[in-house]
């Protein structure tokens, strides 16, 4: 127990020479210390100080809720569209969130001389606009009530006012390409109708020529078929006038023939002479078909009147005259060239007035031409808060920095100053 006690002993009095003896190397080497630090510390100062000082960041915040219900109402106005408060606003945020939109509108809205900037190239403007877009965030907290969370719309940058200006304008011109995008829609509905209604127009004018010309064909080939029967019938009476004047030139031949052989140069009328019938039955006995059947022409005409009569039938040139029904034919004939109802088909103009559902087509038409979509007044958003933009607060590093070299460099050269004193004792004992 005693040995014990006086190992201890003999440790802690070590202990006590060891710290002692850093102690006076400490005190020692105090002014290499201080100088060290000193040093160190002076180096990482001007280090610091001779870097540019950041620039200052901005975040700009602009916020935004759903449309309202009666932009939606106006936008479906017509029954062509079919939106909801819901898909509009989807649309409205891809667009929102479109790199192409925004990049259009860094172009388009001079952004670069907002910012002074110049490029050389258009890789390099391209570059340029990528970064600045970079910091855009578009998001929202999720609604657990019945109120509706807007949108945060927001970035960062070097210039407040200008990206403030940023976010204001990307929302109106997110909020104007999409309605202008459901206008085109809208429209394109409205052609694709209206074309529609001019295939079925046009598609009814050409079956209504059709059928008019089939109709004038049918009836010129009707009227031609009257015509050659009308010809026909015609043919048929002047052949039977010719055969009947061949007969009659035949039969009067014979009777000038026999009335000369017989002797009866004149005629036999005188018997039938006022001394002995009035006139009436003198006109009777000569065109009487009984008494000519009974007495023949050679005696009641004689040679002289016959062959007069020979001479008259001989030189006719025409059976016409002597076919009564001439007239009626050639008149039918006359009728059907100049075919009223031919003649106003020919001559039919427009040919709307003739087509019953032109008059439909024409109202519907006139209907859906109103249907364009009047996009002034629409809007697939609304503006919660206009864009502000506040400075963001970045960390001092420096401070942290110079303490960490002030101590790191204080205990480096205590250390350096124990090491140098181990070595130098090793060199005595050596």
């Amino acid at each position: 127990m005693t040995t014990k006690s006086h190992n201890n002993a003999n440790h802690n009095l070590e202990a006590n020479v060891n710290f002692l003896s850093i102690f006076m190397i400490i005190k020692k080497r105090f002014v290499f210390i201080l100088s060290f630090t000193f040093i160190s510390t002076l180096f990482a100062f001007i280090y610091i100080f001779a870097q540019n000082p950041s620039a200052i960041q901005y975040k700009a915040t602009a916020t935004f809720v759903s449309p309202n219900i009666s932009s939606i109402i106006q936008l479906n106005n017509f029954g062509i569209l079919n939106e909801s408060v819901e898909t509009a606003y989807i649309k409205f945020l891809n667009n929102l969130s479109s790199k192409l939109l925004q990049k259009q509108l860094f172009i388009e809205g001079g952004y670069a001389k907002k910012l002074n900037v110049e490029f050389d190239s258009i890789s390099s403007r391209d570059v340029f606009i990528s970064s600045f877009l970079k910091s855009i965030s578009l998001k929202t907290k999720v609604n657990k009530g019945d109120f509706e969370l807007p949108y945060i719309f927001s970035m960062t940058g070097l210039n407040g006012i200008v990206i403030s200006e940023f976010l204001d304008e990307m929302i109106v011109k997110a909020d104007k390409y999409t309605v202008e995008n459901f206008s085109k829609y809208n429209n394109q509905l409205v052609q694709n109708s209206l074309n529609e209604l001019a295939n079925k127009r046009n598609a009814l004018f050409v079956e209504y020529a059709q059928d008019l010309a089939n109709e004038i064909v049918r009836i010129k080939s009707d009227d031609l078929q009257k015509i050659n029967d009308i010809e026909n019938r015609i043919f048929n009476l002047r052949y039977k006038a010719k055969k009947k004047r061949e007969n009659q030139i035949l039969a009067l031949s014979n009777a000038a023939i026999l009335a000369k052989t017989l002797g009866y140069i004149d005629n036999n009328l005188e018997k039938f002479s006022a001394k002995n019938m009035n006139e009436v039955n003198r006109t009777i006995v000569i065109n009487d078909i009984f008494i000519k059947n009974v007495l023949p022409d050679w005696y009641l005409y004689g040679e002289s009147a016959i062959l007069l009569m020979l001479e008259v039938i001989q030189n006719r040139v025409s059976d016409d005259p002597f076919i009564p029904e001439l007239i009626d034919l050639e008149n039918e004939i006359y009728l059907i060239k100049n075919n009223s109802v031919l003649k106003a088909l020919e001559s039919r103009g427009g040919a709307a007035p003739f087509i019953p559902e032109i008059s439909a087509l024409e109202s519907e038409r006139t209907r859906i031409e109103g249907y364009s979509l009047d996009s002034s007044n629409i809007s697939v958003v609304r503006t919660n808060e206009m864009a502000t933009y506040n400075v963001i607060e970045q960390e001092n590093h420096n401070r942290l920095i110079l303490l960490f070299t002030l101590l790191g460099s204080f205990f480096l050269s205590i250390l350096i100053v124990i090491l140098m004193s181990i070595l130098k004792e090793d060199e005595i004992a050596i």
